[in-house]
């Protein structure tokens, strides 16, 4: 047996097992390392169509899979399809919330929300609540019906404790983490 016909099996068996074993798969999202887990949830359908089930996040296809009630594999959505999903489960370390949100914001992406209410902060990383505290380095803001990208620790902080200024809230935070927690621990 060649070498590439070796590697095609090795990596057929490991989308097999994987896929059959259960819903804990490792995956390599850049350069985080997240084990995907199965979410019940609700997809808005870039068609208005809602689905209501189960779902988990696929990184090498950039796709949701589908599951009935039951846990059976119904079919793939690409990211591209959704307008926005909801799936129960929130890092708590971060965010106050039962649910986590993502919305398209730019094509074709889906953005997790961060904050709600007068700061709107997104990500584009997909983790409900498989890597706590994991926050990516660049996020979007929503202002006045403007996207706002923000893509350094110092930016990002920046313009949180300026909008808390603002709000004559004066307020320094050391890490990214502790200010989302901020936001939405506080009710802002």
């Amino acid at each position: 047996m060649d070498m590439k016909t070796a590697s095609v099996i090795v990596v057929s068996l490991f989308f097999f097992i994987s896929s059959t074993l259960g819903q804990h798969v490792y995956v390599s999202s850049s350069e985080y390392n997240i084990y995907y887990q199965k979410h019940s949830g609700q997809a808005i359908l870039n068609n208005g169509k809602t689905q209501k089930g189960i779902f988990k996040h696929s990184y090498l296809a950039f796709t949701f899979k589908y599951f009935d009630s039951s846990g059976k594999f119904i079919k793939r959505y690409k990211e591209s399809d959704i307008k926005s999903i909801t799936l129960a489960g929130s890092d708590t370390s971060i965010s106050n919330k039962d649910s986590t949100y993502f919305i398209k914001i730019n094509k074709p992406y889906l953005y997790r929300q961060l904050t709600s209410g007068a700061i709107e902060i997104y990500d584009k990383l997909i983790n409900v609540n498989e890597k706590k505290g994991l926050i990516f380095s660049t996020v979007i803001v929503l202002e006045d019906n403007k996207v706002k990208k923000l893509n350094t620790k110092r930016k990002i902080l920046a313009y949180i404790e300026e909008k808390l200024n603002e709000k004559n809230i004066p307020q320094h935070f050391n890490s990214v983490k502790e200010a989302i927690h901020y936001l939405n621990y506080s009710h802002i």
